[in-house]
This record gives C-alpha cells, sequence and structure tokens, in this order.
C-alpha cells in the first residue's frame, strides 16, 4: 500500500539486521593485508594489524598512499566513493513522502504513486488524463465520459452511491470522490480505504485541486500548464475588455435552480467579467419562484445546452415572458460539462461565456500566448507553444500551424495585426480576439 495514515508499522521488538561484518561470532571477511604498506602515513613504514570488527583497507588512510603509477591510489579512490553512494542510497528513502490535504481538510500521505485508483468525480477523471495519470485509474462514474477512451474503464456505481460490494473486489489503494456521499456511504468507505474528497468551491480551488493531483501521481510538470492555464484565463479575458451585464444562470429550469456565491459556478462569472443575479445568494444551489424571477429580471438568461435541450430550450408563459432577457431574446446556451465540471475545461468555459455575452461575438475566438509560462491556448484549450515565438515585442506563429487553428488572417504577425489585441507585461503575454 503506497498510503500511510500513521507512518510505517513494525513488529515489536524488531531490530534492523546488523551487517554481516559485525555480527557477533562472525567471520570476518575483511581482506588481511601480506605485506606492509610503504610511503603511507608521512611516508612511514607501517604494517596494518586487522581483527575482526576492523574498517576495511580501503577506507584506512592507505587511500592517501602513493604508487608509482598513481594505479592503486585511484582504484581505492574509486572503491570509497562507490561505498559512500551505496551508504548513501542505504540511508536516504528512495522517494519523500507528499503529504496532500483535501477540500474536508483531512491529510493524506503517500509513499508511492497510487497504482489503482477509482474516481468517483467525473472533473477528477478529466484532470488525471490531462495530466497523464490515467494508467492508474481502474474505476469510474457512469458519467464520466471524456476524454471518450475513458469508457473503457468500468463503471463502480454512482458518484453518489458507489457500488461497496464492487469496491471491495477491486482493492483500490485510492478513491477519489466529492461532497455528495452520504455519510453512511462514506464512512464504509473511510473503513477500507484511503479516500480523496474533491470539492472546490471557486477558480482557484480547481487550480489547486489539479496541483494536488500532480503532486499525488508525480506529475508536477504537466499539472503546472494547466494551472497556469487556469490562472491566466481571466487575466486575459479581462484585459480585452468588454460589457459586464446581469445574467441569471440556470442550473435547471424546472423549477429554475441558479448557483449562490460560495460555488465555483459563481466565480467562474465573475472571473469573466459577469454579474450574476445571484451572487448575493447563501444557498449554493438556491431554487428561485416567480416573484423572484420577475424581481431579479437579468439582462441574459444563461442555460446548459445538454441538459436543458440547447436551442430546443423553452422560455414561454409566465413568468419568462415577462423577463427583459426573454423579451430581449437574450438566451444563451453554454456546454454543461466545460462550465459545470471543475477540471481542465473550465477554461474553455470560461472562453464561452466571454465570446458569447461578454463580447457579444459567439463566432470569434481567443487566443493568448505567454512568454512566461510558456503556455497558448485557443478558446480555453491549450495549444502548442513551440509554434510561437516572441521577438521585438510581436508574437509570431507558425505559418503552417495558424492554418491548422484558423488564425491565417494574422500573416504570422499577431502582435501587429490591427485586430483587437492586448498585452499584459507582467504576464510576457499577448491576447487576442480572432473574428
Amino acid at each position: 500500500m503506497p498510503f500511510l495514515r500513521h507512518g510505517p508499522k513494525g513488529k515489536s521488538g524488531e531490530n534492523p539486521a546488523l551487517s554481516r561484518n559485525r555480527d557477533r561470532g562472525a567471520k570476518s571477511k575483511v581482506r588481511m593485508p601480506l605485506v606492509p604498506i610503504k610511503g603511507c602515513w608521512e611516508g612511514k613504514d607501517r604494517a596494518l594489524i586487522r581483527k575482526p570488527g576492523d574498517l576495511p583497507d580501503l577506507l584506512l588512510p592507505s587511500l592517501f598512499c602513493e604508487d608509482k603509477g598513481g594505479d592503486l591510489m585511484r582504484t581505492r579512490f574509486s572503491r570509497v566513493v562507490a561505498l559512500l553512494l551505496m551508504a548513501t542510497m542505504l540511508v536516504l528513502p528512495a522517494s519523500a513522502a507528499v503529504k496532500v490535504t483535501d477540500d474536508v481538510g483531512k491529510t493524506l500521505t503517500f509513499t508511492s504513486v497510487p497504482k489503482r485508483v477509482i474516481s468517483l468525480a467525473p472533473n477528477v477523471t478529466e484532470i488525471l488524463y490531462a495530466i497523464g495519470a490515467q494508467g492508474s485509474l481502474i474505476g469510474r462514474t457512469p458519467v464520466d465520459d471524456y476524454p471518450p477512451e475513458v469508457k473503457n474503464v468500468p463503471v463502480m456505481g454512482d458518484y453518489t452511491q458507489p457500488n461497496i460490494e464492487l469496491l471491495l473486489t477491486k482493492k483500490p489503494d485510492l478513491i477519489i470522490g466529492t461532497i455528495s456521499f452520504r455519510k453512511e456511504t462514506y464512512d464504509i468507505m473511510e473503513k477500507y480505504w484511503n479516500v480523496f474528497i474533491a470539492d472546490p468551491q471557486s477558480v482557484s480551488e480547481v487550480s489547486s485541486l489539479i496541483h494536488r493531483m500532480g503532486l499525488i501521481f508525480q506529475k508536477e510538470v504537466q499539472a503546472k500548464k494547466l494551472e497556469e492555464q487556469i490562472r491566466l484565463m481571466p487575466v486575459a479575458l479581462k484585459s480585452l475588455g468588454g460589457q459586464h451585464p446581469r445574467v441569471l444562470l440556470l442550473m435547471w429550469h424546472d423549477p429554475p435552480m441558479s448557483v449562490g456565491k460560495d460555488t465555483f459556478i459563481n466565480d467562474v462569472l465573475n472571473q469573466v467579467g459577469l454579474v450574476s443575479v445571484t451572487g448575493s445568494y447563501t444557498q449554493p444551489w438556491p431554487t428561485l419562484g416567480e416573484e423572484t424571477l420577475l424581481k431579479l429580471n437579468p439582462d441574459y438568461i444563461l442555460y446548459p445546452e445538454k441538459s436543458m435541450g440547447g436551442e430546443t430550450a423553452s422560455f414561454k408563459g409566465r413568468p419568462w415572458t415577462d423577463i427583459k432577457a426573454v423579451q430581449q431574446g437574450k438566451l444563451v446556451s453554454f456546454n454543461d460539462d466545460w462550465v459545470f465540471r471543475a477540471g481542465p475545461r473550465l477554461t474553455q468555459g470560461m472562453a464561452e461565456l466571454y465570446l458569447k455575452v461578454v463580447q457579444q461575438k459567439p463566432n470569434a475566438k481567443v487566443l493568448f500566448i505567454s512568454n512566461k509560462a510558456k503556455i497558448a491556448s485557443l478558446n480555453g484549450a491549450l495549444v502548442d507553444y513551440s509554434k510561437f515565438s516572441l521577438k521585438d515585442g510581436r508574437f509570431l506563429v507558425d505559418p503552417a500551424y495558424a492554418k491548422t487553428l484558423s488564425i491565417t488572417s494574422y500573416r504570422g504577425n499577431l502582435r501587429s495585426s490591427s485586430l483587437q489585441a492586448q498585452w499584459v507585461d507582467a504576464e510576457k503575454m499577448g491576447i487576442f480576439l480572432l473574428p
């Protein structure tokens, strides 16, 4: 098991085995010199008298004896270095233990990378694939559908009610879930397995979750790119400006359900410059009555494509027909998974909401390149940073790669384009709004 909660355990009375050269009564394996070694210890001739337990001769001052060809000294010096390295390897652990605290305040200690992991949270599953840790994944939930190859991973039950009997047969060394577990389910899981709870409540906490997954699975380099992407995307978008309308984001429409202030979705809206009309609500997922909807009267209504039917979503009848956003046709759909999953695709959700609402340019694209963070993204999805270069304050893009991204109108010189662009000096970052 790679997980320790209270440190390693050993049987009472156990002691490390002694070296065979130090065991009492053991026959010494030390090589006995047959002749005195000359030219040693300030030029004096001395015979080295040995007895069991003495240091091997390669560690005695004869190391520094001079030989005509120097071969003796070099040979013994090499042997000393090798022995010291071996001793160091025996003393130091193969890898330092990693301590990580989950989102309910529990600290877990890992002495090695977990090899049998069950993810009971779709956003965590996406994170594991994004950082390259999918090789440890042995279980998921039915709603884990991205990336497509995750469908080859066995289903372990619902994210609110996993199949305990099935989990027992899989013998996981780590289960990652959410606070959606019932208490009795969580208590059972805690009894048998190591459980990490993921419950980010802001954009920065999503970045932190990715960072901690990187630590657990020793994928810090890969995780760092995603962390920087999430940190920089709001900076990039806000630098381009735009309107800041009052919006109502619906999780569901019958009955109408929105998001409160202590949710990462509400923070996403704030990060891209949108003002949530339910942003001051203390309930995380408030249900709204007719009178409340009429009083809120948002400029825009944002609704999820998949769960509410996309363009076929209906806002007919009262109170919808009395709301300004419906009367003016300002109904904007968005990708459920990008916005509702606190994972690596959250930045794509940010870009979508920004382009559709803040800029009112749903068919436009947002490209940013950070020379400092060495990342680039298009509409919130990471692209190949190596295809971009910074020269004389201008970003240049490989023409062939620009064609694959459909940004050929820039003719390779992004900074000098007449299209809307912004430079953030502190981040050495260029942001471009493409048609």
